[in-house]
């Protein structure tokens, strides 16, 4: 429930800002978030703070994810559309995002 909440609180505050639509139609949420889990440990080591690693984990995640499911290359497509996009999922994940740097950095 908590993540609904998240992402109505983003999408308001977007609400400007319109996302785009390359990328909205094709993230799924789910396996957007395995496949940041999977790359934590890389990321962790290579940020020097909380905001770097949700930005580089969520930049990553976004390039991995289109590229192997769609076979494009995000440098291809408009800097401006990825940015937003990358603003946008850190605000829906940014509770998650920093459960995982502060588990991550437990160990």
């Amino acid at each position: 429930m908590n993540l609904q909440e998240n992402i109505r609180k983003v999408l308001k505050e977007e609400e400007g800002k319109k996302l785009p639509s390359f990328y909205t139609r094709r993230i799924d949420h789910h396996k957007f978030e395995k496949m940041m889990r999977k790359g934590i440990p890389y990321i962790f080591h290579d940020s020097n703070s909380l905001e770097e690693f949700k930005y580089k984990l969520v930049e990553a995640t976004l390039e991995n994810y289109i590229h192997y499911k769609y076979a494009i290359n995000i440098g291809e497509l408009p800097q401006e559309d990825n940015d937003t996009f990358i603003k946008y999922m850190i605000g829906v994940y940014d509770p998650l995002l920093a459960a995982y740097y502060k588990n991550f950095y437990k160990r």
